[in-house]
């Protein structure tokens, strides 16, 4: 059950990935600028657009976050179930901001306007 558990999450991973850079609409901008640009990222700027993008981000990062856990288990114990949650909780953590990177470089209009 859990090999299927993994690939569900490996095709949901590439779904996310996918999805986070729709339209694929590639612009050149040379590195130290999108760089640049990543290191000043506004947080929390709320408008209406942000907000949506804020929820649709969090509803498609849920699914991923249950099917890492159910790949990884973590059994009855309380501690390995902490421990296993904590390192999904990371690991997506650490792909939302992978994400956000090559952004720079595809198209977006809502995007852009946060930066």
């Amino acid at each position: 059950m859990t090999k299927y558990f993994f690939y569900a999450a490996l095709f949901y991973l590439l779904f996310v990935v996918y999805g986070s850079l729709v339209p694929l609409d590639f612009k050149a901008i040379p590195f130290n600028e999108a760089l640049n640009q990543f290191k000043n990222i506004r947080y929390l700027n709320l408008g209406m657009g942000s907000r949506a993008d804020w929820v649709a981000n969090i509803l498609l990062y849920i699914p991923l976050a249950f099917l890492w856990s159910a790949t990884l288990g973590g059994g009855r114990h309380p501690l390995i179930r902490v421990i296993v949650s904590l390192i999904v909780f990371c690991s997506c953590l650490s792909v939302a901001v992978l994400i956000e990177f090559p952004r720079f470089f595809f198209h977006r209009a809502l995007f852009r306007s946060m930066i």
